[in-house]
């Protein structure tokens, strides 16, 4: 998972910003974090470890109930 500057884009000839709410945004994201994150190309890489080892432990927590093995 690799986040690129292609999450920012808008359709073309639209000159608003991306998030045009940052408070909106703050409160579907649960805080300004992510939002800040997303902002700072060090953040973001930061951001994209942090998901990876979310996934990774959800995924080990998950497995013990699984009926089937999953095939991730």
């Amino acid at each position: 998972l690799e986040l690129q500057e292609g999450w920012t884009s808008t359709p073309a000839g639209d000159q608003s910003p991306f998030i045009d709410r940052p408070e909106f945004f703050d409160q579907l994201a649960g805080g300004p974090k992510l939002r800040l994150a997303l902002d700072d190309p060090k953040k973001r890489s930061q951001l994209e470890d942090i998901w990876a080892n979310d996934r990774k432990a959800f995924l080990e927590r998950r497995s013990v109930y699984l009926r089937y093995p999953a095939g991730n």
